[in-house]
């Protein structure tokens, strides 16, 4: 028998069993032209139909499972490589006392939940040493932490951004769209409040070396 034809037989057996065209040329090296033209004709059954469909549906879901799979594997990976550096850092810096102070500061003022690194408060003095310790500890530039004025609308007439644009040395336009919060009073009640400023940090590893850094120091605590 022709080979071509022997081959054309076995394609078409694959098929009317549910094979789709790509497992066909796993088996059946030809191109895909070639096997169209062959089985153009085939009319499968229902019964083929869905053994088919449900062959390329529990294969897709094998794929999207070793994938996912094969993600988590290189997520823990990453996450380990960040906590090893992390624990090495803290170790490194345990005994300055500027470290502690800000890992303290994070630790009570900082999120715990979030999947960034985010630290909020209203006192300019803590704001300003915050700032200059995620440049130095967290070894960034000042470009990558994001700046939000949070206010009471009685003290949006004030355009607090100027002062605190001025108090971080930074370019006003750098900071996102300040969030006036709604009072039901329109008195400002305390004439030095300039608001709450966050700053934010986008990328899980800085959130996952300043918690890893939080629990080492929660660890060498005696309490």
């Amino acid at each position: 028998m022709n080979s071509n034809v022997q081959r054309r037989i076995e394609a078409i057996s694959l098929r009317m069993q549910g094979f789709s065209y790509s497992e066909i040329m796993k088996v059946i090296p030809v191109p895909k032209g070639t096997l169209s033209g062959w089985l153009r004709h085939i009319n499968l059954t229902n019964e083929q139909r869905y053994v088919l469909y449900e062959n390329i549906r529990q294969k897709q879901g094998l794929a999207r499972s070793k994938a996912a799979e094969s993600n988590t594997k290189k997520r823990l990976a990453r996450e380990l490589v960040t906590r090893e550096k992390a624990i090495k850092n803290f170790l490194e810096y345990k005994n300055n006392q500027d470290f502690i102070i800000g890992l303290t500061l994070y630790w009570a003022e900082g999120t715990k939940k979030d999947v960034s690194f985010s630290f909020i408060n209203s006192d300019p003095e803590m704001i300003i040493f915050m700032y200059k310790w995620m440049i130095k500890y967290m070894n960034i530039t000042k470009e990558l932490i994001k700046i939000r004025l949070f206010i009471h609308l009685p003290y949006k007439e004030e355009n607090l951004e100027i002062f605190w644009s001025n108090l971080l040395g930074i370019d006003i336009n750098t900071m996102q769209r300040t969030i006036y919060k709604y009072t039901e009073h329109s008195v400002k009640k305390n004439q030095q409040y300039k608001g709450c400023i966050r700053m934010y940090i986008n990328g899980i590893d800085y959130f996952r070396t300043i918690i890893a850094w939080k629990n080492e120091l929660v660890n060498s605590l005696d309490i």
